[in-house]
């Protein structure tokens, strides 16, 4: 190679090296400019509802794995909001941080059916300890015929806001849809907003639901009642999930909801991460309690 062909390659690869640092350079100027506009925007919904020390104990027993799996397996899942259990909680997003989610559409009881609509939602970004949590302008916008923005319903509910701090935590890069879903939801509701959302489930998508299970019953009794729930879920019983009430669950819409997406996405797979239980985690056996499932809905390799 001649010495004239050396100091034309060297002088193309200095161009080409300098056209990519400024592509990086303007790429995280308008990315930093939008989380600006963001954050000019919008009022953040405050840490009201926990204190630091319900959910950092967990999180500092399982801390975010580092090593990300490029492709996706788990699609969908299920998580408890009684803070009681936040070691399961951090533990089940220790075991979410493998993947490189960009977007979490979060399902959750409006347990005091809050707002005038039945499914509402809000633009407003999380603070958390752990910093702040975006949600999906873009997507939400684009659920205006499926879902009400409307803020008040979300900042005074804890199912949704209590999730924050770990998916901060474990998927920071991730944006939120937070719905917010009322109890009277039928299934040509659900039908309704599972169509709407169905083109927002991309490669980087996770579909979560929020929820709580058997509530206020002898651990005996909420057992037996886990044992109705998980039968109906194996054997995909929308139509008589969403009849229940909260001596089996929380949110028999979200997790319809849920169910309905996982199939739309073509799996049925499911699995337990854990099954708990508020009296046995508290130590207090004949105290009325809170069940809570974990679930993963993943597809095959």
């Amino acid at each position: 190679m001649s010495k004239k062909t050396i100091v034309r390659l060297a002088f193309y690869s200095s161009i080409i090296l300098g056209l990519a640092l400024l592509y990086r350079f303007d790429r995280a100027a308008v990315e930093k400019e939008i989380q600006s506009e963001i954050k000019n925007n919008e009022t953040p919904f405050p840490v009201s509802r926990y204190k630091l020390e319900d959910v950092a104990v967990g999180i500092n027993l399982y801390p975010p794995l580092v090593e990300k799996i490029e492709r996706r397996v788990v699609v969908g899942g299920v998580v408890a909001h009684h803070l009681l259990v936040q070691n399961t909680i951090a533990e089940y997003f220790q075991y979410l941080s493998s993947f490189a989610y960009k977007r979490v559409i979060l399902l959750g009881p409006n347990h005091g059916e809050l707002g005038e609509k039945m499914v509402v939602t809000s633009t407003r970004p999380w603070d958390t300890p752990y910093g702040t949590v975006y949600s999906d302008q873009a997507v939400i916008t684009g659920l205006s015929n499926c879902a009400t923005n409307d803020p008040y319903p979300l900042e005074n509910d804890h199912s949704l806001e209590v999730i924050m701090p770990f998916i901060k935590m474990y998927l920071p890069e991730a944006q939120v849809v937070p719905l917010m879903l009322s109890g009277r939801l039928k299934m040509d509701d659900i039908d309704a907003l599972v169509s709407c959302l169905i083109p927002h489930l991309g490669q980087e998508t996770l579909v979560l639901v929020s929820s709580d299970f058997s509530h206020y019953l002898k651990s005996s009794v909420a057992k037996q009642r886990d044992a109705e729930t998980y039968a109906l879920l194996k054997s995909w019983d929308v139509d008589r999930l969403i009849t229940l009430n909260s001596d089996h669950l929380d949110s028999p819409p979200a997790l319809v909801t849920l169910m309905e997406l996982m199939q739309a996405v073509g799996t049925k797979d499911m699995e337990v991460f854990a099954h708990t239980d508020a009296s046995i985690v508290s130590n207090n056996p004949f105290a009325a309690t809170t069940t809570h499932y974990f679930l993963n809905f993943y597809v095959k390799r």
